[in-house]
């Protein structure tokens, strides 16, 4: 029997600039210390990056860039790196597992690139051609040689090397699948176009959809940060997509629920942030020219800030979170000591 999917009740929608004019009446909201935690320093930055992830980012044009530390605000800058990859790219992978050393970058006609020092020299993988423009890859937790990546026409592929070779799996579906996330070495979910979520556990070798009560364009999905190698994931994961879709699971993606936050606006990306921290599960939505922090499962968006463009990427998972828009890079002090609002 096919797992389906539970649906809160429908309320009235709200737009990006209704949600932002509440939230500034709701002040500093919960789980920050005060002091710095508030404040961001920003500088320029590359206006070509639209995607990053910790220390990673690519370029419009498919350029790869690596993080530096600064002496001065904001204290990091993201600088090109030389070499020359030879394909464009739209989806990168950078451990937060101390076991795992391989960075990776995917992207189009099939590109599948990764590096063993830190970005600075790339080298192909090895498997059969593909057409599909590849869009997002993922590797376990508790298995750092296992991974997966999904892109166009339903493609799904698997690693269990480290990336170094690839195989492709059935997923079940023709859609464009946008992210996934590896939970282990048999849990994984990957979202796509038209409410598209298909889902295995048993390492990828059957896939079954799961239905949403949504058919919007799925966009980022994330179960949270991936700190201890001898760990499997937590229960709870958040999915995003276009016309403020949020959703969300406490069954590592069997069923899921449609969260009543009232949002109207398309939404780029969510991070869960570290529930080692002994706190609720706090999720980081971007939305527009906001950063929303969301107590996953509640009906309240907490607190948000805004940046003088549109977001293109975000990531709490170092010592400095930061938020990148066209142009201009945001940092401020980590989750570690600024949890909950931004």
């Amino acid at each position: 029997m096919r797992p389906t999917a539970r649906r809160a009740s429908m309320t009235t929608r709200w737009s990006l600039a209704a949600i932002l004019a509440v939230l500034s009446a709701l002040g500093s909201g919960v789980g920050c210390d005060a002091g710095n935690c508030g404040l961001w320093e920003s500088g320029p930055q590359d206006p070509r990056i639209r995607l990053a992830r910790g220390p990673l980012a690519v370029g419009s044009d498919g350029a790869l860039f690596v993080q530096r530390t600064l002496p001065a605000s904001p204290h990091l800058e993201f600088v090109e790196v030389a070499d020359d990859l030879g394909a464009a790219l739209s989806g990168i992978f950078v451990p937060t597992s101390p076991s795992a050393t391989r960075w990776f970058a995917v992207g189009r006609s099939g590109a599948i690139r990764w590096s063993e020092d830190l970005g600075e020299t790339w080298q192909a993988s090895v498997g059969e051609p593909a057409a599909e423009d590849f869009h997002a890859v993922r590797f376990a937790c508790p298995r750092p040689r296992f991974g997966m990546l999904v892109g166009d026409s339903g493609a799904i592929l698997r690693t269990q090397d480290e990336g170094t070779s690839w195989e492709r799996l059935d997923s079940g579906t023709t859609r464009p699948l946008r992210d996934l996330a590896v939970l282990d070495d048999q849990v994984a979910v990957a979202v796509g176009d038209g409410g598209t979520l298909v889902r295995s556990i048993d390492g990828g070798a059957v896939w079954e959809p799961v239905l949403l009560a949504t058919t919007a364009d799925l966009t980022s999905i994330d179960f949270g940060p991936c700190l201890d190698p001898d760990a499997t994931r937590g229960s709870t994961g958040v999915i995003v997509g276009d016309a403020g879709t949020v959703l969300f699971t406490r069954d590592r993606g069997a069923t899921w629920d449609t969260a009543e936050l009232r949002l109207e606006d398309d939404l780029r990306q969510v991070q869960l942030l570290d529930r080692s921290l002994g706190t609720p599960d706090y999720a980081r939505l971007v939305l527009g020219t906001s950063v929303l922090t969301w107590e996953v499962g509640t009906s309240e968006l907490v607190t948000h800030h805004r940046f003088s463009g549109e977001v293109l990427a975000y990531d709490a998972f170092g010592a400095e979170e930061y938020a990148i828009a066209e142009g201009e890079l945001s940092v401020r002090p980590g989750p570690e000591h600024c949890l909950g609002p931004i």
